[in-house]
């Protein structure tokens, strides 16, 4: 699909959860803004979820 409409995002509830540019997909050119922002607003983690904005430094367990 992504050959078929390039650049034009997902819906996170029906995206592919293994997508190796799932950053892109997701959240496109925001996810550095974003991830500024949950640092700032939630320095802890406290909200959370996989393949969320500033996840990428987790371990699966």
């Amino acid at each position: 699909m992504k050959n078929l409409a390039p650049g034009t995002g997902t819906y996170g509830n029906e995206a592919n959860p293994y997508d190796p540019d799932w950053k892109q997909d997701w959240f496109g050119d925001q996810y550095d803004q974003l991830l500024s922002i949950k640092k700032k607003y939630d320095p802890e983690d406290v909200f959370w979820c996989w393949r969320c904005v500033g996840n990428e430094d987790w371990e699966e367990h």
